[in-house]
């Protein structure tokens, strides 16, 4: 007998004896009709569709022969108008909804979800945030046991799970209860542990940074670490991995471990490169270095000391044969005892390593997991510089100091020496002007986020999710030294720190001191050859292409003159970063603006998005928002009468969100694609950044010159000119120099606390002050100076900043100060 499940034959013809005729199977029976859904509510129709005036008309004026309606009217699934309004994003019907006595937690839908858990799934942080200010339980969960905090993790969206973080860990809405970070849904899964799963490794950052328990286990025993490996994202396995507390060994119920997982799963490249870049072994136990965290960085030091010194000495002194192999071998041997040796980088452990077909790929992951940023965030570097100054230093003590005629030079030499020295010491040293904001799960940071996302500008350019703080404007986070810093220029592996707003200045000092210097030293090392080397005796030999001089200075004595060559070598790229600083100061510019410039302009763009998307991106946001503002007038002016100011905000996408900017035409995208592919890539790459010359590649510069032809926004908002192609910090060189070296005392401002800007950007202010204090300045002159003087210390002394309002949106009133201390 055939089993149930076994398949049928088909249905056959079959032949009459008596008939020629085939009979055929009857006629299929007529499909039956679907229901039809019913008809959507009109008020259901009107919030899903954003229309403000059809809301305002059924809830406030309703005709005769409509039934009265409420704004918490269900459909036939329970489903409310804000919930319609919640899902599309319309804050401005949902504000309108609220203030007219819509249920904020009604419950609705297959998923029996609330309003703000339909938003949340959609990643809406404005509906989000109005709901929860109406009172919102961020607590609850839907039918599928998910709650607020799930959802926000499902929509992948960094700065709204930020806000939850922030706004509703320790409590909010009705019932003043916070969100629980580390509440499983019904199969033990936490909201770490999703967004291991989807390979969020901002997510992951968020949730572990303010407190979310990273050795929960599902019902199947599965900690966050075995989601991560099961997406085999290295970013969020290192982030997990290095969490206090977590157990590499811990079992599911299958019992297997992580490291059997990743090896079952083809991700274990990415679990050692995670480990290896977490500095961990297999065990989970941090890898040490042989000679300690100090000790390292001074043997770094000794070492490329000494093996700079022995090539020298190895170049000056072996035959030339001899020292053709010894100088590149004793690099050789340098850079592999400071990088293999000291670092560990590359270095895999032999009890650790898979064997079988997996070593190969444990090998390839131990050998490029962050090996590169391991040795630039290194003194290794430095290292060369300051051994190059000390070699320097003991050829002009040892040889030239004692020069008769040379004392001028001698005390030039000393003075740029020195001053190289110290500016070189101070500008590893010093804080680079770290942004520091209240601490976590604080009231303060609470006010911020709040007053951030009222003001729509909750997004990557006002604040960081990696140090959870406000970020000034022309600050960016460091990655080489996880810090947000304030004016930030550049991290330079040279000076082993970053170059922001506290040691700018510093760091230039050096490279003026060092050019100069090394030209002072080639002047002294031509001196002391001319006057202590002698004639070439006549049966010296000198080769034809030579110059006698040189034949000459290396019979003599050849040391000091490849210290010299030595140091000569390091004007190539001493001598183009400094005209490339120079530069950028004179135009009051940062290396990273510079090499911004050509792709999001001046203030603007998305940081994380290609430059073919966010071209002309603020101009293109203000255009849409004028056009958006034209069409809906009337609409607006009757919400903003009729709900109070807090409305008009909320339904604006903001120019840094950028979440709905149109993207940039098919010519625009086609010119930044080629010039991509032009771009050099690599070791070219890590080259050219090496020597401050990445920010003169062809896709700046092709970018900058569309950014130029693209005319001017219409918008009279100070983020749109900001944005358009005119700096807003620009004051003219001799200004911007001047700014410089008084660090922001010409604009009137600190950049570790400027939030905004005034209207017109701060030439406008700076020619209206210096307006009022010529004016001072002659009726002080009347009155015998005090005015003027009163004036000069208020400014001066107190250094109190100058210009308009700390949002960039009011007007420039003369001395009154930025309100660059306020939340906005």
């Amino acid at each position: 007998m055939a089993s149930p499940l076994s398949p049928q034959g088909k249905a056959t013809a079959t032949t009459q004896l008596s008939s020629t005729r085939v009979a055929t199977p009857p006629p299929p029976p007529p499909p039956a009709e679907e229901p039809q859904p019913p008809p959507v509510p009109p008020l259901h129709r009107a919030a899903q569709q954003g229309g403000l005036d059809a809301v305002y008309a059924l809830l406030d004026r309703p005709t005769p022969d409509q039934a009265a309606l409420t704004a918490s009217d269900p459909d036939g699934q329970g489903i409310t108008p804000l919930h319609w309004a919640a899902i599309n994003g319309n804050a401005l019907v949902a504000k309108a909804l609220l203030d007219r006595g819509a249920l904020v937690d009604a419950r609705g839908g297959d998923l029996d979800a609330t309003p703000a858990m339909w938003a949340a799934r959609n990643g809406h942080l404005d509906v989000v945030h109005l709901l929860v200010q109406h009172g919102a339980d961020p607590r609850l969960a839907d039918a599928q046991g998910f709650s607020l905090l799930h959802l926000a993790v499902h929509s992948s969206s960094a700065f709204l799970l930020a806000y939850l973080l922030v706004s509703c860990l320790a409590g909010c809405g009705a019932g003043g209860g916070g969100v629980d970070l580390d509440g499983p849904d019904p199969e033990g899964h936490t909201a770490l542990a999703w967004a291991c799963y989807q390979g969020d490794a901002i997510s992951v950052e968020l949730l572990l940074a303010c407190g979310a328990d990273p050795t929960c286990v599902d019902a199947a025993g599965l900690t966050p670490l075995h989601w991560a490996v099961t997406k085999g994202n290295a970013a969020c396995i290192r982030r997990v991995a290095s969490a206090p507390g977590v157990d590499l060994h811990a079992r599911t119920l299958d019992h297997k471990t992580a490291r059997d997982m990743a090896l079952e799963l083809k991700s274990y490249a990415a679990y050692a490169r995670a480990l290896a870049d977490a500095g961990l072994d297999e065990t989970g136990a941090k890898v040490d270095r042989p000679l300690g965290e100090r000790n390292t960085r001074r043997a770094i030091f000794a070492v490329v000391a000494l093996a700079l010194g022995l090539a020298l000495w190895l170049a000056a002194h072996a035959p030339w044969y001899v020292a053709l192999l010894a100088v590149p071998a004793t690099a050789f041997a340098m850079h592999h005892v400071v990088v293999r040796v000291l670092l560990g980088v590359g270095a895999p452990s032999p009890a650790s390593a898979p064997s079988g077909a997996g070593a190969s790929r444990h090998a390839h992951a131990h050998a490029h997991g962050g090996g590169a940023e391991r040795v630039t965030q290194s003194p290794y570097l430095c290292a060369i510089i300051v051994a190059s100054l000390a070699w320097v230093a003991w050829v002009w003590l040892s040889r030239f100091v004692s020069l008769h005629g040379y004392l001028l030079s001698n005390l030039v030499f000393s003075l740029l020496l020195s001053t190289c020295a110290y500016s070189l010491f101070r500008a590893v040293t010093l804080d680079p002007g770290t942004v520091r904001g209240p601490a976590v799960g604080s009231e303060g940071l609470k006010d911020v986020v709040d007053g951030l996302v009222d003001a729509g500008a909750f997004n990557g350019m006002n604040f960081c999710l990696a140090c959870l703080v406000r970020r000034p404007l022309r600050s960016k986070h460091s990655y080489a030294t996880e810090r947000c810093v304030a004016r930030f220029d550049h991290y330079c592996p040279w000076v082993w720190n970053d170059v922001g707003v506290n040691n700018h200045r510093q760091f230039l000092v050096f490279l003026i001191s060092l050019v100069f210097g090394i030209a002072a030293f080639l002047r002294l090392t031509y001196g002391y050859f001319y006057e202590k080397a002698p004639d070439l005796p006549p049966t010296a030999s000198c080769p034809s292409l030579s110059p006698t001089f040189l034949c000459m200075s290396l019979s003599y004595d050849p040391f000091p003159l490849l210290v010299a060559t030595w140091a000569a070598l390091q004007l190539l790229w001493t001598v183009i970063l400094l005209g490339a600083q120079l530069y950028q100061v004179a135009r009051q510019l940062t290396t990273l603006e510079q090499s911004n410039l050509g792709r999001y302009g001046y203030m603007g763009g998305k940081p994380g998005v290609s430059g073919a998307r966010q071209q002309g991106a603020v101009e293109k946001w203000e255009a849409a928002r004028a056009t958006a503002t034209a069409s809906a007038g009337q609409s607006l002016a009757r919400h903003a009468q009729q709900v109070g100011d807090g409305g008009a905000g909320d339904g604006d996408d903001d120019p840094a969100g950028l979440a709905h900017a149109p993207a940039a035409g098919d010519g625009a995208a086609a010119e930044d694609s080629s010039a991509s592919a032009r771009a050099p890539k690599g070791r070219m790459k890590l080259l050219l950044r090496l020597l401050g010359l990445d920010r003169f590649l062809p896709s700046s510069r092709s970018s900058s010159s569309r950014r130029r032809s693209r005319p001017p926004s219409s918008s009279s908002s100070s983020s749109a000119e900001a944005g358009a192609g005119t700096n807003p910090f620009d004051l003219g060189p001799a200004s911007n120099c001047a700014d410089f070296w008084t660090a922001g005392g010409e604009l009137g401002v600190r950049y570790d606390a400027l939030w905004g800007l005034p209207e017109g950007g701060f030439a406008r202010v700076v020619a209206e002050r210096r307006r009022r204090e010529r004016e001072e300045r002659e009726a002080g002159g009347e009155n015998g100076g005090g005015a003027w003087a009163r004036v000069r210390g208020y400014r001066r002394g107190s250094g109190a900043p100058l210009g308009g309002t700390g949002a960039g949106q009011g007007q420039a009133r003369g001395y009154e100060r930025v309100a660059l201390d306020e939340v906005v």
